[in-house]
């Protein structure tokens, strides 16, 4: 197993990648879900959460879930390995990979607010 995600030393880009490498760099928490998950299922879910974007949410949401949808259904008899990497400064990514050859399917980004004074 390894310790980053595959498509982390690939240069195709993909939403978030520079902040996403960055935070590996700079030793965010890095995690792989157990699961290999099916692109399938996925699919349905993300579809179902970039409907709930399109009437409200932001530019920014609609945009990397449009990202990860598009690249779901393009996979979509494929698994996928999501990672968790989670930055020391609340800073948290979703990174979906296409399970059997490392491809960015699409990554998440979210965050909690760090109250460095704690």
């Amino acid at each position: 197993m390894t310790d980053t995600p595959r498509c982390l030393a690939s240069s195709t880009d993909f939403p978030h990648r520079a902040e996403l490498v960055a935070a590996v760099a700079n030793g965010s928490t890095v995690r792989k879900d157990s699961r290999a998950l099916s692109v399938g299922s996925l699919f349905g879910t993300y579809t179902i959460r970039l409907k709930i974007a399109q009437s409200h949410g932001t530019s920014a949401q609609i945009s990397e879930l449009t990202f990860l949808v598009n690249n779901l259904q393009r996979h979509i008899d494929r698994n996928a390995d999501v990672w968790y990497v989670h930055g020391g400064d609340g800073t948290k990514f979703h990174l979906f990979e296409c399970s059997d050859n490392g491809i960015a399917l699409g990554c998440l980004h979210g965050g909690v607010a760090v109250d460095s004074a704690r």
